[in-house]
This record gives structure tokens, C-alpha cells and sequence, in this order.
């Protein structure tokens, strides 16, 4: 599955060089999605050996901005830098240096499947293989759920009340 030719791309430089790319009306009409490009060459540590890994993140798009595209880029700079050079689980929840997005709560994330794409989008098939890992804003109190009562819990949440999880101005649902 491909998301087709991105509307702009960036490159930043950091340790490992990666690139960042938008694409508009993905995955739905209204929204943007940004992906990351070379994180996948780290090669990330992994139960079963090297696995390659591209970040995603949504937002709508008359949410995007300068901020949230350094939000992104500060976001895929801290999961790089600070020790998450092994593969991120589903599930798992990685606390950022600072606010996300100025004026917005979150100051956590959680690694996901992008589930709001395709399957052939974010299933792997055979190595050496890519996972994409959806990177899903989260509101202190949903951090703190998913942390103590586990991501079953939060996810249980989130189907239950079903937010636009691509809306940076959405209310928390706990």
C-alpha cells in the first residue's frame, strides 16, 4: 500500500539523517499525515533480529502548521536519541521532553498500529520487513491509564468512545 507522492517533504539532520514527508487526505478526507523516511535504516533491535520502523503521525489538516511539523520532527529526534533504539511496541507509551504542540496537553504518545489505514498499509509481510508505527497523542490522564491499566484498557476507552484521534483539540477521554 502506498500513501502516493507527498505534498512536501523535509530533511533534518540529526545523529542518523531522516527525512519527513506530508501527505495530504490521508488516511481520510480532511486529515494529514506525516511519515518519517530513514528511521527504517537504523535497523531497530528486535526479539527476532533487526527490524526496520517508520513513525507516523496525523493531525487534521487545518491543524498543520510550522508547530506541528516541529513537533514531529523534535518527536522522531527524541525516540531516536533517547534510547528507543529498539523496535517500539503497540502499545507502548514514550513520555516526550516537553509539550507536543504548544497550547495542547499531550506530553506522551502512544505507538499503535495505524489503524485508521488500510491493512496492507502497516501489516508486514516478510523480512526484511517495515513496520509503520502510528504515534497517537495522548492527553496526561490517557497516559496515565494506559500506563497503569495497560493498553487493553486505554484501547477498550478509545473504541468505546471512538475520538478523532487525528484532532489535536480533541477532549480526553478518561
Amino acid at each position: 500500500m502506498h500513501l502516493g507522492e507527498p505534498a512536501e517533504s523535509w530533511q533534518f539532520e540529526t545523529a542518523t539523517p531522516v527525512q519527513m514527508a506530508a501527505y495530504p487526505q490521508q488516511p481520510f478526507s480532511g486529515a494529514l499525515t506525516l511519515c518519517s523516511i530513514g528511521v527504517s535504516d537504523l535497523a531497530l533491535a528486535h526479539d527476532t533480529g533487526p527490524l526496520g520502523q517508520e513513525l507516523t503521525f496525523g493531525c487534521l489538516a487545518d491543524q498543520f502548521d510550522e508547530e506541528v511539523l516541529r513537533a514531529f520532527q523534535s518527536m522522531l529526534s527524541n525516540i531516536i536519541s533517547n534510547g528507543h533504539r529498539a523496535k517500539l511496541r503497540q502499545g507502548e507509551v514514550v513520555s516526550l521532553t516537553g509539550p507536543l504542540v504548544a497550547g495542547r496537553p499531550y506530553q506522551d504518545v502512544l505507538a499503535d498500529l495505524p489503524q485508521y489505514f488500510p491493512e496492507p498499509f502497516w501489516s508486514t509481510v516478510k523480512p526484511p520487513s517495515v513496520a509503520i508505527v502510528w504515534l497517537i497523542p495522548l492527553h496526561p490522564a490517557e497516559a496515565e491509564l494506559a500506563r497503569d491499566r495497560g493498553y487493553d484498557q486505554l484501547t477498550e476507552l478509545l473504541e468505546s468512545t471512538d475520538p478523532n484521534l487525528f484532532d489535536l483539540d480533541r477532549p480526553s477521554i478518561v
